[in-house]
């Protein structure tokens, strides 16, 4: 059960959304991560998977609660709003859940703040950047936790690049959890790239899930975070 939303200054001005639960801060913290087009709504049903654990989630910059600033929507901008979190609750080698395009973003932040363990869900810690068929797909879709303003920021700023080389740089134990359905977002020849030139990174199945977790497959995740408190 959600016991607290709060906001959190960064960049003067600007406020990124935070939902924690109900346990006392300790360590080793869960941080949850939304992908590309989540928001804090996207974890916020789940902090309570590892009892007597602290556990929080977020909305990035533009999603969710959070303000929306005219420009700053670039990779490194994302890195930045996930360590502002870390700073502000003075979190310890959290646990990173990363969905989808935070996986990136992730990597990016440990770089220079360390984690006790990563957990990257359906997808290569790289980026495309975002294609007009999705920007316009986005502009027709009310539901979006962003608007049509940030749609187009993060269109104009997140440019493709690749993160996978940044995984040799972690001190921790890092798991990628992939669909086992249609619709997941990992390739076969990726997961062969994979264990070819990162061996370290523990994969595994998820076989009732296409991208994202599926309830089925809850149990999975559970015992893949519990792996690495």
């Amino acid at each position: 059960m959600v016991s607290h939303s709060l906001f959190i200054p960064v960049e003067g001005s600007h406020n990124l959304e935070v939902i924690t639960n109900k346990y006392e801060q300790r360590s080793p913290a869960i941080l949850f991560l939304p992908g590309m087009s989540g928001s804090a709504n996207t974890w916020a049903n789940d902090l309570d998977l590892i009892p007597d654990t602290f556990a929080l989630t977020m909305s990035f910059r533009g999603r969710g609660k959070s303000s929306s600033p005219n420009s700053g929507y670039g990779h490194k901008h994302h890195a930045e709003d996930i360590k502002s979190v870390c700073s502000h609750f003075q979190l310890k080698r959290p646990i990173i859940v990363a969905n989808s395009a935070s996986s990136y973003w992730s990597l990016l932040f440990a770089q220079s703040y360390r984690i006790g363990g990563l957990i990257i869900i359906d997808k290569l810690p790289a980026s495309r950047g975002i294609p007009e068929e999705t920007l316009t797909i986005w502009l027709k879709d009310v539901n979006l936790p962003f608007s049509n303003e940030v749609a187009k920021a993060l269109h104009g700023e997140l440019k493709p690049e690749d993160g996978t080389h940044l995984l040799h740089n972690l001190d921790c134990k890092t798991t990628l959890l992939f669909g086992g359905k249609k619709g997941s977002h990992i390739t076969e020849d990726e997961l062969i790239f994979l264990s070819k030139y990162h061996p370290d990174l523990r994969q595994v199945k998820l076989p009732n899930s296409g991208h994202g977790v599926a309830l089925e497959d809850t149990d999975i995740l559970v015992n893949e975070i519990h792996k690495l408190i």
